[in-house]
């Protein structure tokens, strides 16, 4: 008797077909996976672009923030308390015509900015981060 293990046909047809489905759904994985990285980079990257032209345009084509803000609040602390409550109504809005713009308009603008800002940063720091950690 030899020292090979005599295995039926049967047993090599299932160990085969197993095998190559393993390899089969590996090499399928791999392939999805560098797809879909590459569609999300696509995607932040397109992402952090719009961004970062939102951004610049509010810069060069809003107003003075500093400015702005002060002569909003000159605005609201010369209201009497019966005005103030009328937030929201177009009256309230109308005290505040001569700033060009309303309070809510001008925080969400600065807002929009230094959250744009932060998000940029954001997508771009964490990749540097993550390509620079050295493990030990």
């Amino acid at each position: 008797m030899s020292g090979k293990k005599q295995r039926s046909l049967a047993a090599k047809t299932a160990r085969s077909t197993i095998l190559s489905c393993v390899l089969f759904g590996i090499v399928a994985l791999l392939i999805a996976l560098t797809v879909y990285g590459a569609a999300l980079t696509k995607q932040y990257i397109s992402m952090a672009d719009g961004i970062a032209r939102q951004t610049r345009m509010a810069a060069t084509h809003s107003a003075d923030a500093a400015q702005l803000a002060e002569q909003t609040m000159q605005i609201y602390r010369s209201l009497t308390e019966e005005q103030r409550q009328k937030v929201g109504t177009e009256e309230y809005r109308s005290y505040f015509a001569d700033t060009g713009t309303t309070p809510s308009r001008a925080l969400m603008g600065l807002a929009s900015v230094l959250l744009a800002i932060v998000f940029v940063l954001t997508v771009v720091a964490e990749p540097v981060k993550a390509a620079l950690r050295v493990t030990p």
